[in-house]
């Protein structure tokens, strides 16, 4: 979703973001439902996002970092 937000005094803000759903049990990204796409489709003309993986796991890993220390 795009927001614009044009300011009386010539001030503006462009922003945008995406909806993303999580499943409750795989705490895994699913498809946005479409009962939550009626709840929000009024503040968006783009409701489904198309997207491909960037990054692939790789198959075998000689070293692993943790990612915090602590």
């Amino acid at each position: 979703m795009r927001v614009n937000l044009v300011g009386s005094d010539g001030g503006r803000i462009e922003t945008e973001g995406f909806w993303i759903a999580i499943n409750e049990r795989t705490l895994a990204p699913q498809r946005v439902s479409d009962s939550l796409i009626e709840k929000f489709a009024t503040t968006a003309s783009e409701h489904r996002l198309k997207w491909r993986p960037w990054l692939t796991n790789p198959d075998h890993v000689d070293i692993t970092t943790p990612f915090a220390s602590g």
